[in-house]
């Protein structure tokens, strides 16, 4: 199974109740688990990589992981020429939390203004995809979108990066990055 690695993923899974963990090493282009051991930090990568060898962790052209700096290191010491991809679900998840923060921000500055309270019970609202929102769910995105441009803007900021990383041609996806 570590015979003609290229490009692979690396992540954890937890079992027993989130209290035990195992690092998955996966195949992307076979789409089977190629490598499997218990614990998730730099130790138990650099552990694959050790089993792997030198010579087919040369031949590593991508690696998919989350953001974590151990798995990040991890791979920049045992297949320094791979170049190293972001998961989806965690780069969205720094577009969220970012828009959450503005949102805090225009929050505790505006208390007890009119632009306050019409941004007061966003969250939920602004965090969902515009497709699943309920009819009092998009009013108060409708009132955020006229009483608050920074709260707003965040908001398309976010839509925007999921648009792009949805879409299925990486040239195109690209473009749309770097506009």
């Amino acid at each position: 199974r570590l015979e003609g690695l290229t490009h692979i993923g690396i992540d954890e899974l937890s079992y027993r109740k989130h209290h035990e963990y195992v690092t998955i090493v996966v195949d992307h282009l076979k789409g089977r688990v190629a490598w499997v051991h218990e614990g998730k930090n730099a130790e138990t990568v650099k552990r694959f990589f050790a089993e792997l060898g030198p010579e087919r962790a040369a031949t590593i052209e991508a690696v998919t992981i989350d953001m974590s700096g151990a798995y990040i290191q991890a791979v920049e010491e045992g297949a320094p020429q791979a170049r190293i991809i972001f998961d989806r679900f965690h780069v969205q998840r720094l577009a969220h939390d970012a828009l959450d923060q503005v949102r805090r921000e225009q929050m505790r500055e505006l208390r007890g203004t009119d632009e306050g309270a019409a941004i007061k019970k966003t969250r939920f609202a602004l965090q969902k995809n515009p497709w699943n929102l309920t009819q009092p769910e998009a009013e108060r995105l409708a009132r955020v979108q006229r009483n608050n441009r920074p709260l707003y803007r965040a908001y398309l900021l976010k839509e925007t990066l999921a648009d792009i990383l949805s879409r299925r041609q990486p040239g195109v996806a690209r473009l749309k990055l770097l506009d």
